[in-house]
């Protein structure tokens, strides 16, 4: 083959890969926020002259670490078309989370945390395997985004339940009732800290729950429910999870509403609890 025609040739290939190319557009993000589903609405238009078979894969950056990678299946998308994705966020089938960030909370309620974030879009090849060819691609775009810190304005208040009879069992330790005040929704964890007669007896940190704007929730975990429990206090442990009670005494029991994320503390309540000893029948 002549050097001139295998010019031609190769330049007729990259003008033919340059105009079989994919242009992405993401929907506008919601300012100052970022929910999983956000994540998946764009446009994308084959402007090449050639048919293409096509994986869209997402990849988020959270303050310049890389967060989360997913993937669509193979879809097709001919020339000239311009088509329209909206998915969920759990809907693509290929997802990796990377590093240690803290990622229960976004799959909860797939709200993003606070920080600053790199999002983008790249439309691959498929290979063999049906996944994307990350060499190959045909187009994609990336936009910044921050998620504005919404624990500024928070405002939650929390209220114990004080126990009847005096008395006082396990399922009273996280027995209480949250209201958020706020105008932005928060992701939270409440922190338990009980004395006995004066000295440090049990501390623990219920599962993490959200609140709504201007939500109030009652709510009542068990002790086998919490995050992190320790009883400071190991004589006195087994027997009380035995029977779910705690001896007589003076208690007090205060109960603190924070940032499930920053750990920030929002709002406290503490309440005074004496637990009879039982008269016995003579």
């Amino acid at each position: 083959m002549k050097k001139s025609s295998f010019i031609i040739i190769i330049l007729l290939l990259f003008t033919s890969i340059a105009f079989s190319q994919i242009e992405i557009k993401f929907k506008e993000f919601p300012k100052g926020k970022l929910n999983g589903n956000d994540l998946w609405k764009f446009d994308a238009k084959n402007t090449g002259n050639e048919n293409l078979n096509t994986i869209f894969t997402l990849t988020v950056v959270y303050n310049d670490t890389l967060l989360y990678e997913s993937s669509t299946k193979s879809m097709p998308i001919s020339s000239g078309e311009n088509i329209n994705i909206d998915l969920k966020f759990e809907d693509p089938p290929l997802k990796n989370w990377y590093g240690n960030i803290k990622k229960g909370m976004i799959i909860r309620d797939n709200d993003f945390l606070i920080g600053n974030y790199k999002i983008c879009m790249t439309a691959y090849a498929v290979n063999e395997k049906n996944q994307p060819e990350k060499n190959k691609s045909y187009g994609n775009t990336c936009v910044n985004h921050t998620v504005e810190n919404y624990e500024n304005d928070a405002v939650i208040d929390i209220k114990v339940k004080k126990p009847e009879n005096a008395k006082l069992f396990t399922t009273d330790l996280w027995n209480f009732t949250a209201n958020n005040k706020s105008k932005s929704k928060q992701h939270v964890e409440v922190y338990c800290k009980l004395k006995f007669n004066g000295q440090d007896m049990f501390e623990g940190t219920s599962r993490p729950f959200s609140l709504q704007p201007v939500e109030t929730k009652d709510i009542s975990y068990k002790i086998n429910e919490a995050v992190n429990s320790l009883f400071l206090m190991e004589k006195l442990r087994d027997n009380i999870l035995k029977t779910g009670e705690f001896p007589p005494g003076e208690y007090n029991l205060c109960l603190t509403i924070r940032s499930e994320w920053s750990k920030k503390e929002f709002g406290n309540n503490c309440i005074d609890q004496t637990v009879q000893e039982e008269k016995k029948d003579k």
